[in-house]
């Protein structure tokens, strides 16, 4: 059963429905504290902290990743950089911009240095958010991680962060005035969103292409 929920709830956690996958990651959370099951405890702790990260609930996405980063630990495969990735997270959207791109990039470095490359476009993603969002935004350097994020995330197939990738650079375009540029990217994102069934996101690129 813990198997199970942690799966099914990653699973609504990556289509953005929070909503159901957090009853779920909570359950089986749970049920691994009881049991002792470690392994899974990591995983339980780790999708339900990221899923607060993405649901900006800071206070609440820090001490599962803590939790997390102690299991991981105790089975013998420290996962320092995704536990800094997703920290990076929950630090962007609580708007902590500095320290966002400081976790990312310590997950970046991380990953880079044992060749975990199929995690690298996300690392570039974050650090491509939080140049979005700085007051004013580093146009340069948003461009530069969220293009190289999206073709990284090509050549791996990952199509929910190439539809992110999209909606990164069409909400940059967007505010600054290239009204070709955004429209391309946000019409794509919406596009793929849809497809995905990826509902949150799609309301999300729908409300930019709308603006």
């Amino acid at each position: 059963m813990a198997v199970a929920w942690v799966a099914l709830g990653y699973l609504y956690s990556e289509r953005g429905d929070f909503d159901q996958a957090r009853p779920l990651l909570d359950r089986a959370l749970a049920l691994c504290r009881d049991l002792g099951f470690t392994l899974y405890r990591g995983l339980a702790s780790y999708y339900l902290g990221e899923l607060h990260a993405r649901a900006g609930r800071l206070s609440d996405a820090l001490p599962l990743l803590d939790e997390a980063r102690e299991a991981y630990a105790a089975t013998g495969s420290p996962r320092e950089g995704y536990i800094a990735l997703a920290v990076a997270e929950a630090r962007l959207h609580a708007s902590h911009l500095e320290e966002a791109r400081a976790f990312a990039e310590r997950a970046f470095a991380w990953m880079r240095a044992r060749t975990e490359r199929r995690r690298e476009p996300l690392g570039r993603y974050v650090l491509g958010l939080a140049a979005a969002r700085a007051n004013p935004p580093d146009v340069a350097a948003t461009e530069q991680h969220l293009e190289s994020a999206l073709e990284s995330a090509a050549e791996f197939g990952l199509r929910p962060l190439i539809a992110h990738s999209h909606l990164g650079l069409g909400k940059l375009y967007r505010r600054t005035a290239k009204r070709e540029q955004a429209q391309e990217h946000l019409t794509t994102a919406t596009t793929m969103y849809r497809e995905m069934g990826r509902r949150f996101w799609l309301e999300q690129a729908e409300a930019e292409l709308g603006a």
